[in-house]
């Protein structure tokens, strides 16, 4: 009698904190009370967030490893939900991952440059960083066939070396509003879930990735919090242009 009357217990306990974090996702969503826009200036060389009247946001995803790890599943979720993504790849990854990268542009997925190979490019002097950028943008080009106007620096870190440069091949830097933490091991589903939602404002730029530890099961609330709230995802073209 005493094992019934606890497993009850634990049952019990188990759906008051699954419905307290289902409700606490939908308030934030409703309202947005949890995010607190800073009033950023936008940076013309470097685009942290995009000043826009749309009730929309971008979700950005870095694709890290070489292999597809769980690119597939990420693109099936935002298919499911209809939603927009800008994926960011290195060329190396787009050469081995060529039929896939194609299956992003048909879905409608943005496609920046992650660099040649993920590497800290901020050691590299001019005249390799340039030959770095323009190698990862001729190759998602001739897989794509669509001209790389975005560029997010590997590992998001970057100088001014980097950022002129990029300028002058025409790629506008992207780094990010706000970091799900996603590939943080110390981070649970739901904090990745309210990261997100807790700075779900207009043109803010979330970052994720490909490879993170709870992305894929993360995902599906918060594009439906998203729903509920009427906000919808867009491209970084969409919301720049």
């Amino acid at each position: 009698m005493k094992f019934i009357t606890l497993k009850k217990r634990n049952i019990f306990m188990s759906l008051t904190v699954g419905i307290a974090l289902i409700l606490a996702i939908v308030i934030t969503a409703l309202t947005g009370s949890a995010a607190v826009w800073n009033g950023r200036n936008p940076n013309i060389a470097l685009v942290e967030y995009i000043q826009t009247d749309k009730n929309a946001l971008v979700l950005s995803f870095n694709i890290c490893g070489l292999g597809e790890s769980d690119t597939r599943q990420i693109m099936d979720v935002l298919k499911t939900h209809d939603a927009k993504a800008v994926f960011f790849v290195t060329g190396k990854w787009a050469e081995q991952n060529s039929d896939l990268l194609k299956e992003m542009v048909l879905q409608g997925i943005e496609i920046g440059s992650h660099g040649s190979i993920h590497q800290d490019m901020r050691a590299l002097d001019g005249d390799t960083m340039r030959l770095n950028l323009m190698t990862s943008m001729n190759i998602i080009e001739n897989i794509t066939g669509q001209k790389v106007t975005l560029f997010r620096p590997p590992h998001n870190l970057y100088n001014d070396r980097l950022l002129n440069i990029a300028s002058s091949l025409g790629l506008r830097v992207i780094h990010y509003t706000t970091d799900s933490l996603d590939n943080n091991a110390q981070q649970s589903q739901e904090n990745i879930i309210m990261t997100v939602l807790n700075n779900a404002n207009k043109g803010a730029i979330i970052l994720m990735r490909n490879d993170g530890i709870h992305t894929v099961l993360a995902l599906p609330p918060i594009l439906e919090a998203l729903r509920i709230r009427g906000m919808s995802t867009a491209t970084i073209s969409e919301l720049i242009a």
